[in-house]
């Protein structure tokens, strides 16, 4: 029995002392990984510092679901909030996701449009409680009420107007089913969230606005930003001078594997992506914290129960030295006939889908309008261009009123292309005949008539996805590129944007963080 016994000891020391050394290799490399992390990007990185908030100014925060706000402007909104500047936050969606939640909360194994309604409100109440822990009142936050993971469908031309709505798979609903919506029972179709989030911006009139970044990978958050800004031009577009006078900055959240390391490490800077960096497409600022405005954002975050706010490696990840934002510049579009230009660039293999599928994987995306009024939009991928793989391009123009919007969206592949075009609030499916598809190498280009031809347009923004012929799997997608396209008899003086002005001073990492230093 005392051999027995002697044996199992042995044992149980070996087991212990094995789960030791992986405990500690856990932490080196975790550790390891992070300083390297921080060495990669301090010897090439430079930022420019985050104009802080000042007292008087109105600000506008969108988050496309509740717990983004605090992740990406948790620490802009307590210095906006001691500086005496007025914080507003609005609520695309009201994030009724994931269904573990409604199990674990509502105890119960099915699920029903109701218990995920209950699931939006109990997240509209985290993000209240954490607002308020913050210093920012009740009065001053909006949930728009719109679906989860619905609104890249409603910025489509197929889910523009009302009678066109997306039904939500989980509120079973083609409207706002919340009582407390910005507009009561709201369609569920992208003129409705235009609507909204102009209304808000005309009642708000910001100095600041801040919203997604358009880099941003998830469904719900790039669109917020293309609605937004495509909202702020529009007012522009009518004379509404606070809309071409506020500053526009953006925040990231989804865009795998950063942030880098996941975890709560309050003093390391939460640095942009290197393969972002790379493509010099946005002005990326810093806006040190000071320690106590770190640990009051990483207590806010334990409000967030359903999306464990208090232990998730993600969200654990925000509460950082700094925080995050980007000026995403605006280009001008000249209407003189030229080759097509490049218009926005993607990094190369930036996802494990488009690193397996270089057919699929974008690195440029080029435009251009011939003497003749044809477009030529092109696509050059890392791999043969070709069988496989759903090519797509999208423009949306706007100018002065609603009559001026036009939508198109372009889907082709090597035997097929198909358009759809929205104007004067009329849906219309493009004649096959007038597009024409053309593949060369990596280079896979698309050629139409340009549609904003004969159109009062101030603007567009454009962008480009790739998926798998067999399935609608994203493959790769770009951000969305705006332009604004100055009157003929002025092209060179046309100046009315300038929100993206912000101090020219170049800030070293290593001066604009603190290390080890309360401030």
């Amino acid at each position: 029995m005392l051999k027995v016994m002697s044996r199992n000891r042995k044992i149980l020391v070996r087991l212990l002392a094995l789960l030791t050394f992986i405990v500690l290799v856990l932490i080196v490399w975790a550790t390891l990984s992070s300083y390297l992390y921080y060495r990669r990007d301090l010897r090439s990185g430079q930022m420019h510092v985050m104009p802080p908030p000042l007292a008087g100014e109105t600000i506008l925060i969108f988050a496309p679901h509740e717990d983004d706000e605090m992740l990406g402007a948790g620490g802009y909104i307590q210095q906006a909030v001691a500086a005496g500047a007025h914080v507003h936050l609005v609520f695309m969606t009201n994030g009724e996701y994931p269904e573990i939640d409604v199990i674990l909360f509502e105890r119960s194994l099915s699920s029903n449009p109701q218990r995920f309604i209950r699931l939006g409100l109990m997240r509209q109440q985290e993000s209240l409680n954490a607002l308020q822990f913050l210093g920012v009142p009740r009065a001053n936050v909006a949930f728009l009420g719109y679906p989860n993971g619905y609104l890249y469908r409603m910025w489509e031309p197929a889910h523009w107007l009302p009678g066109d709505p997306v039904t939500s798979a989980r509120t079973r609903s083609t409207h706002a089913p919340y009582a407390n919506a910005f507009t009561p029972h709201a369609g569920y179709c992208g003129q409705s969230v235009l609507q909204d989030v102009e209304t808000v911006l005309h009642a708000v009139q910001p100095d600041i606005v801040i919203t997604l970044h358009p880099e941003d990978i998830h469904v719900d958050h790039w669109p917020t930003y293309t609605f937004v800004q495509y909202a702020l031009l529009e007012l522009a577009a009518r004379g509404e001078g606070f809309a071409a006078k506020a500053r526009l900055y953006t925040y990231l959240i989804h865009r795998p594997p950063w942030p880098e390391p996941r975890g709560y490490w309050p003093e390391l800077p939460l640095l942009p992506p290197a393969p972002l960096v790379s493509l010099q497409q946005t002005d990326w600022l810093s806006l040190p914290l000071k320690r106590a405005e770190t640990d009051n954002k990483h207590r806010a975050l334990a409000c967030y129960h359903t999306q464990g706010g208090a232990f998730d490696p993600l969200l654990q990840a925000f509460p950082r030295a700094n925080e995050l934002f980007g000026a995403v510049p605006i280009q001008r579009w000249t209407s003189s006939p030229g080759p097509p230009r490049t218009i926005v660039r993607d990094p190369a293999a930036d996802n494990y889908l488009s690193a397996g599928n270089p057919s699929g994987d974008i690195l440029a995306v080029t435009l251009g309008v011939d003497a003749h009024n044809a477009m030529t939009a092109g696509l050059q991928v890392r791999g043969p261009a070709g069988p496989g793989m759903v090519y797509h391009f999208a423009l949306h123009g706007g100018g002065v009123t609603a009559a001026d919007r036009v939508f198109v969206e372009y889907d082709w592949t090597t035997t097929s292309s198909y358009g759809l075009k929205l104007r004067n609030g009329k849906l219309q499916t493009l004649d096959a005949k007038t597009l024409r598809v053309a593949y060369a190498g990596n280079i896979t280009k698309l050629t139409a008539p340009w549609p904003l031809q004969g159109t009062p347009t101030a603007f567009f923004m454009a962008r480009a996805w790739t998926t798998a012929a067999h399935r609608e799997t994203i493959i790769d997608q770009t951000a969305t590129a705006t332009f604004t396209i100055p009157p003929p008899a002025s092209p060179e003086t046309w100046q009315p944007f300038d929100r993206f002005a912000y101090p020219a001073k170049i800030a070293m990492m290593g001066s604009v963080f603190r290390w080890g230093s309360d401030q």
